[in-house]
């Protein structure tokens, strides 16, 4: 499965830099890089971070693109960690996070391949474990399940105008997409 899309993002790359280099005329070539890459966008996300189908969570996160370099981040953090209860809670923390170069196709398509890591931890938050910091109380969290790795997986952008949308897939995230607002420089 690497291989496939190492070998196709690499077919993409080679078909778009060799059908410029081999353009005998001076005129714009239909397959000329597209120069979609002095921009920054900012955009919210959403989905699964599914690492295995019994730790299963959904996430609100947010992206960012900057000169082509992309960023995205998606968590769900415990309900109870600063809680002031005195009881024990089941809870699921999940975080995940990608790195990238964005890929123009064309001006309002790109790809972005992303590398990065998921995790999810499934345990039992303990009110009655507790310690004092600078950012007020912090219950105990017993991990009783995790599934945590390395990600891959790429992220496909469609722009209109100055709105994105985004559709990922990732190895743990499975799907999850968004929305943001892009400023050209």
């Amino acid at each position: 499965m690497k291989a496939k899309i190492l070998f196709l993002v690499a077919m993409i790359l080679i078909g778009t830099f060799g059908a410029e280099a081999f353009s005998q005329t001076r005129k714009p070539s239909a397959f000329k890089w597209p120069k979609t890459n002095n921009n920054l966008s900012l955009g919210v996300m959403y989905g699964n971070i599914c690492a295995s189908d019994e730790l299963n969570k959904h996430a609100w996160g947010f992206n960012m693109q900057i000169c082509g370099f992309y960023f995205d981040c998606l968590m769900k953090p415990r309900k109870h960690n600063n809680d002031v209860a005195i009881d024990k809670w089941n809870e699921t923390e999940a975080l995940s996070y990608h790195f990238g170069y964005q890929i123009p196709i064309v001006e309002y398509v790109r790809v972005i391949p992303v590398i990065g890591h998921s995790s999810v931890k499934k345990g039992v938050t303990d009110g009655e474990n507790w310690t004092v910091t600078n950012n007020g109380i912090s219950n105990a969290f017993d991990v009783k399940q995790k599934n945590a790795g390395f990600d891959y997986g790429g992220v496909l952008v469609l722009n209109y105008s100055c709105l994105c949308l985004y559709g990922a897939y990732t190895k743990h995230n499975q799907f999850y997409g968004g929305v943001g607002l892009e400023y050209r420089f």
